[in-house]
């Protein structure tokens, strides 16, 4: 077959799959090969620094790094001649997964000069026959020209969206593009009259329908007194845009497994979710064997949950800046590692070593981390075993959330920069704070999506269930949770439970109100006191905690000046608890020693209800001066062995963890439920049986034991 006829089948593949099709590549895969990903991978990512001869990857294995990225087929042969594993680097290149930033500036400032919707034209547009075969042409010749040289995986791209990274657009409007929503929205709605009820619109024929803006949907539903109260023409077409980045993604990974089936394929620099861009993790990950996830906003967590067993998930090192010591690698490795992550990739052999080809200070300092963490690579790509009880996920809310975030910004929403962004979302806020708020308990929590709720909470229900900041739930889903709460299930909410549905049409009163015992609540705007992330001024109570509504009660509740919080129910045979606290704040008071206070008290609220559901830690760690932020985190090897990992979980503030390390190391008692046998994985040294155990915390590198089979 010649390489054009094999293009074209490629493509035509991709359109079919597009379209809803079972069609195949035409390329004939090669011979099945046996996985080369073995244990933890050390990869060196080549931009920059001297020429890609011999010396330099001899520098690169000295250094202690096992892989490489690779852009060509030199890199490759020059990685693989020298003993190092190597992947295949965005293999589909770049300008249509990832809008290049001249293509993207001038598209963004273009709506921005006129805002004509007709101008929001995809550079590429990922629904048409140009593109699907610009794809497929560039991955064959990427993909085809390393193949041979044995990669052990493929990145189809880095920081991929719908627009730039998560940067807000309301993209596309070209033709096969509309032609594919009214496609989608026909699919759903049926009919016409039906479509214009659900949005609230007058259309007279489907060739009239388009998707919305978010200034046309402000410019209807935005006032000054109430919430906004249907959004469903912007939400819709920004789910319809979810669905068919992740189908795009699905559709090259085929392409792959059609060259070779064992190849590990997926995405790197993924972005954390928000309303723009694509990154619906439930959605997106299922396909996804080799991945990075951007650690914001609990992505990494929420990802990990949703791909194969069998996947292997790194994270990128960059280059330390100037209040990060060089012992804070140890850190951020073995925080890797104790994840189950199976590698890692440093930024950049520009940064590593320098142009004569000598290892700088940073390729120095790194050498040293991968000595010192050597023993640790045993749980490389292990499995995290996570605790009973379950964190949901709402794509919807984090789409209501950025509309209801971005309410000041006026005509400046579209400078809602992916930078700003991750600073200043509430969704982004509540699963980062509600991960840690967690862990700091000692339990790891299981990302659950909402779409998945009905299913899996008759199947295998959790001790606890915890819906943070989800402002919306289908009838089916909220169903689903009164369920679990009614057969003796606890239930855990922050604030704005279900007050909107799945296709944020508000409602006049939460889905779960009366399975949370919750009365007062009005849609009116001043009503909801939190904002990007924080509370309001005037809902900061006297413990340190912020109120997130006003006007609620309920029939047992803690009075707190004009505010209820604290708000209990009994519901059939369950427990429910609304807090009515902006907990979405506590992944930044509680590394803030001026912000005790509010750390402490929504820490001893959230532990009531966890010890009340019966949640247990696995091992509590105690010691004097030891800091609240101990993360505890079991995790099973592919053979089988199980092992704990200890660690000060303090990353995003290196000066405390320089102060806790000026401190330390701690002398902490590590007391089990019930009797263990331990193996110190660093010294190497049997422990011995028994529910008590002696250890010395040093917050840079954490502690590792092998634990007895039981």
């Amino acid at each position: 077959m010649s390489g054009r006829a094999r293009i074209r089948g490629l493509a035509a593949a991709v359109l079919s799959l597009l379209a809803g099709g079972n069609g195949v590549a035409s390329a004939q895969a090669s011979p099945p090969r046996a996985p080369v990903w073995i244990g933890d991978q050390r990869i060196l990512y080549l931009h920059g620094g001297p020429p890609r001869d011999a010396k330099l990857f001899d520098t690169v294995r000295t250094l202690g790094f096992t892989a490489v990225s690779a852009g060509t087929a030199a890199e490759a042969a020059g990685a693989r001649a020298a003993g190092l594993q190597f992947y295949a680097d965005q293999i589909v290149g770049k300008g249509i997964l990832e809008l290049r930033d001249p293509q993207w500036t001038r598209l963004r400032d273009s709506y921005e000069a006129t805002r004509d919707p007709t101008v929001l034209q995809r550079p590429s547009c990922l629904a048409t026959e140009d593109s699907a075969a610009a794809l497929a042409k560039e991955l064959e010749a990427r993909l085809g020209a390393m193949i041979e040289a044995g990669p052990m995986a493929a990145c189809l791209g880095d920081e991929v969206s719908t627009t730039r990274q998560n940067n807000p657009l309301d993209l596309c409007r070209h033709p096969e593009c509309l032609a594919a929503f009214v496609a989608f929205l026909r699919s759903r709605h049926g009919d016409l009259t039906r479509l214009n009820t659900a949005w609230g619109t007058d259309y007279q024929a489907w060739d009239e329908v388009r998707p919305w803006t978010a200034d046309e949907i402000r410019a209807r539903e935005f006032d000054d007194a109430s919430l906004p109260r249907n959004l469903r023409p912007w939400a819709e077409h920004l789910e319809f845009k979810d669905r068919q980045f992740a189908g795009v993604i699905e559709r090259l990974s085929t392409l792959v497994a059609a060259r070779r089936p064992e190849l590990l394929r997926g995405l790197t620099g993924i972005q954390p979710p928000t309303a723009y861009g694509g990154h619906d993790l439930p959605r997106l990950m299922p396909t996804q064997t080799f991945f990075e996830v951007y650690d914001i906003g609990g992505a990494r967590d929420l990802a990990q949950c949703y791909v194969p067993a069998a996947a292997r998930q790194v994270a990128t090192l960059f280059p330390q800046d100037e209040e990060q010591p060089p012992d804070f690698l140890r850190a951020r490795l073995f925080d890797g590692l104790a994840h189950g992550l199976a590698g890692s990739i440093t930024w950049s052999a520009g940064d590593v070593i320098d142009a004569e080809g000598r290892p700088t200070d940073y390729g120095r300092a790194l050498a040293a981390a991968f000595r010192t963490l050597e023993p640790a690579r045993v749980v490389a790509g292990a499995e995290l075993l996570r605790d009973p009880v379950w964190l949901v996920d709402s794509q919807a809310s984090v789409r209501a959330h950025w509309m209801l975030d971005s309410i000041a910004d006026g005509d400046t929403w579209i400078r809602r920069w992916s930078s700003y962004e991750h600073t200043h979302s509430t969704s982004l806020a509540a699963r980062h704070s509600w991960i840690r708020l967690l862990e700091d308990y000692g339990v790891q929590p299981r990302l659950v999506a909402a779409e998945d709720l009905p299913a899996m909470l008759g199947r295998s229900p959790p001790l606890l269930l915890v819906l943070p900041a989800t402002l919306a739930l289908s009838d089916a889903q909220a169903s689903a949770v009164a369920g679990y709460v009614h057969r003796g299930g606890t239930a855990l909410a922050d604030h704005g439970l279900a007050i909107y549905d799945e296709h944020l049409k508000l409602r006049e009163q939460g889905a779960l109100d009366d399975v949370f015992g919750v009365t007062g609540r009005t849609n009116e705007l001043q009503a909801v006191l939190v904002r990007e992330g924080q509370p309001v001024g005037r809902a900061r109570l006297e413990e340190g905690a912020g109120a997130a509504e006003a006007g609620l009660s309920g029939s047992i509740a803690e009075p707190v000046g004009e505010f209820r919080v604290q708000i209990e129910h009994g519901h059939g045979d369950g427990q429910t608890v609304y807090l009515n606290l902006a907990v979405c704040e506590y992944g930044t008071v509680r590394l803030d020693p001026a912000r005790h206070d509010t750390a402490l008290d929504l820490r001893a609220r959230v532990r009531k209800v966890l010890q009340g559901a019966a949640v247990e830690a696995p091992v509590e760690v105690v010691g004097a001066g030891l800091p609240t932020c101990v993360e505890r985190l079991r995790l099973r090897a592919s053979n089988g062995e199980r092992y704990l990992a200890i660690r000060v979980n303090a990353l995003e503030s290196p000066a405390l963890m320089a102060d806790l390390s000026r401190r330390g190391p701690f002398a902490v008692e590590l007391l089990f439920p019930n009797e263990v046998g331990l193996r110190d994985v660093f010294s190497g040294k049997h422990l011995g049986r028994g529910a008590r155990f002696e250890a010395t915390l040093d917050p840079w590198r954490g502690l590792l034991y092998q634990l007895d089979a039981e």
